[in-house]
């Protein structure tokens, strides 16, 4: 007889039951979504940084100016140094099969 009087219910002990479930499963979703657009927002800084990063090494780069080229260094190659290079080299670049 004590067991069938725990196992009766009201209309009220469920009404705070499915309250109180619906509560616990709302929070779980809404932290579930959460942790994804914590995550999702994570990824786009960490993009924004190394574009930012990247930007500001271009920026550096443009404030030293341009690539000044010394004209007074010889880099002139004899001319039978050339020839000797292209007299060396295989008439055929790749052997036949």
């Amino acid at each position: 007889m004590q067991l069938r009087s725990m196992l009766r219910f009201s209309i009220r002990d469920l009404f705070w039951f499915t309250l109180v479930v619906g509560q616990a499963v709302g929070w779980w979703m809404d932290k579930e979504r959460s942790a994804e657009l914590l995550a999702g927002q994570e990824q786009k800084t960490q993009n924004a940084t190394t574009e930012a990063l990247g930007y500001a090494a271009i920026l550096a780069e443009m404030k030293r100016g341009p690539l000044v080229i010394d004209h007074s260094v010889d880099v002139t190659f004899p001319v039978s140094d050339v020839r000797d290079l292209r007299s060396s080299a295989p008439s055929q670049p790749f052997p036949p099969d």
